[in-house]
């Protein structure tokens, strides 16, 4: 068998969420959600898309050293 360690969940969202789903500054996601209303569970992700671009790189800064 090869030894494997769980990622810590912390850094997975951080991979996974912040660097993958962000990678255009959310600019799709966006435009996809532009026509309607937005759902409860993912108006804080919407929210992060709308910020500022300074803002963004601040955040994705602090993310990366804690």
């Amino acid at each position: 068998l090869i030894p494997f360690t769980h990622p810590r969940i912390v850094t997975t969202y951080n991979e996974l969420c912040m660097r993958g789903l962000q990678a255009d500054g959310g600019v799709t996601l966006l435009k996809q959600l532009k026509e309607g209303p937005i759902d409860p569970c993912i108006w804080e992700q919407v929210k992060n898309c709308r910020r500022p671009k300074f803002i963004k790189k601040m955040m994705s800064l602090l993310c990366r050293f804690t």
